[in-house]
Order: structure tokens, then sequence, then C-alpha cells
């Protein structure tokens, strides 16, 4: 949902509630009390249920029922290695069972128990599945760089094209910093250490772009998500698990270069126009 449906569902839930109307709400906000930030009149008034962070345990638990289901067995190794290449996502958990399983031939139950222990299924399933969700997210980095059209940009009035630089800064942070969020202040500073025109960005240009960056993804088609800026702790975090698997695995510098500058494309418009 966009900003401002979220404002006014934050502010009609408390209209409800007063009718005696109760609502349960499946939300992927990283952040504590989303809701309550748009509607302090909320405060107290709902519960949290949050689903994550899952334990190590738990992924091993559901990794257990599939396998007894299975009449399989998965080596320890291989789970404890599988799990932490997950980063957290049961989503991820369980599709690099799959594909372990699948490269292991077992896509049944099987008659005698079976055990699967070869680091190589994981190391084809992690390889997998990189390029599976490597597919999904250069493109969604693409069309995000890409911004919103411009219809005065000319090779003498370049436009900043923040968002673009902004997806070269977070291909470019450390991974440990995109799994704690990165600050405005960093961003912004990291954005104007690569800007064609870094004196030329203005704190409200920056606050213009983080304010609706939810919306650029909604109109991109980007769904679920992968970025989301809470203007309350002034931080910008990733908001699909899958998008660290794509993080952690690719090669970022060969995805920075697949990513085409708005700059070179204008510049190259306009030599084709002189010719």
């Amino acid at each position: 949902m966009s900003l401002e449906v979220q404002k006014a569902l934050a502010f009609d839930l408390r209209s409800f509630q007063e009718l005696g109307l109760r609502f349960v709400i499946l939300g992927v906000w990283r952040e504590k009390n989303r809701l309550t930030q748009f509607n302090g009149d909320l405060q107290d008034r709902i519960t949290e249920v949050p689903v994550e962070p899952w334990s190590t345990q738990e992924f091993k638990e559901v990794i257990k029922i599939g396998s007894e289901k299975l009449n399989i067995s998965i080596a320890g190794p291989i789970q404890e290695s599988l799990i932490k290449s997950a980063f957290d996502s049961i989503g991820v958990v369980q599709e690099l069972v799959k594909e372990v399983c699948t490269g292991a031939g077992i896509t049944e139950k099987q008659i005698i128990k079976k055990s699967v222990d070869d680091p190589k299924l994981l190391e084809a399933a992690i390889e997998k599945k990189t390029a599976d969700y490597s597919a999904r997210h250069l493109r969604a980095l693409e069309d995000i760089a890409e911004g919103r059209k411009s219809k005065k940009a000319t090779e003498d009035s370049i436009p900043l094209y923040l968002p673009y630089y902004t997806v070269k800064a977070w291909l470019n942070f450390t991974f440990d910093q995109v799994v704690k969020g990165i600050r405005r202040e960093q961003l912004e500073e990291s954005i104007k250490n690569d800007h064609h025109r870094a004196r030329d960005v203005r704190p409200t240009d920056m606050s213009n772009l983080l304010h609706n960056f939810a919306e650029l993804q909604n109109e991109k088609g980007i769904v679920p998500p992968i970025f989301d800026y809470d203007q309350n702790t002034r931080t910008m975090r990733v908001v699909d698990s899958t998008f660290y698997f794509f993080l952690r695995h690719v090669d970022k510098n060969e995805d920075l270069r697949n990513i085409e500058s708005p700059i070179d494309r204008l510049k190259a418009k306009h030599n084709r126009t002189d010719d």
C-alpha cells in the first residue's frame, strides 16, 4: 500500500475500534509500531505478534517435519550451512531444501529411507536460487534506477537521477551495513561521493526521494517492495528477505555494470541527434 493509504488505515482502525470491530493485519514492516507512528491514538490499542526472527531450532524443526514426510535424512552439516545461507528467511530455507531434494532425485516419499549428505547438492541449490533471485532483483534495481521520466533532460542540464545513485550506493554498502539498515546520512554521503552534481544534492531532494521511494517501487510494479524508508528513525531498510540472499551471493560489481547509467544514456541520445 502507498504511504497515504497506510496513514489512512491507521486512522480508520481507530474509528472501527470505537464501533467494536476488530482486525487482524498481516504486514511486512520490519520496524515495530508502524501503525502507531501514523496515529498515536493506536498506542496500547493494538497488539503486534512478530513472526520473525526465526530461531535456528525452528528452522531445523521445519526441515525435520518435511524430512519425515519424505522419509529422508538431511545431514546435520548441510542443514547448518543451509540455514546460515538463508539469512533468517523461512521462505529461502524451504526453497533451498526443495532444490537440495530435487538435486538428490527426491520428488516424492521414499520407500526406503534415503540420506542426503553430499555438500555439492547445497552448492548447486544456492547457485540455482542465486540465479532465480538475481533475475528478479536485478530487473527491479534497473527499474528503480531508471526513476521517473524527466521531460526536460538535456546534456547541458542533466537531472540529479537520485534513484540511480541510490541503487549504486546500496550495491556498494557492505553486507553488514545492509542488514543493520542504512541511515539517511549514510546514504546521502555515499550518493554525494559519487554524484555528478554533488553540490546540488540538497536535503529537500533527499527527503523527496526517500519519502516517495515506496511509491516509486509501486509504480514500477515491484511487489513485494525491496526497500522501505522509516521517516521516524530516518533509516532505509530491506524488507524483501530474498534480497539479502541475492546480495550475499551475486557479483555486485558485475550487477553495477549491468545497470545502465541514465547519464550515459542521455549523452548517447544527444550524440545520435547530433549525427
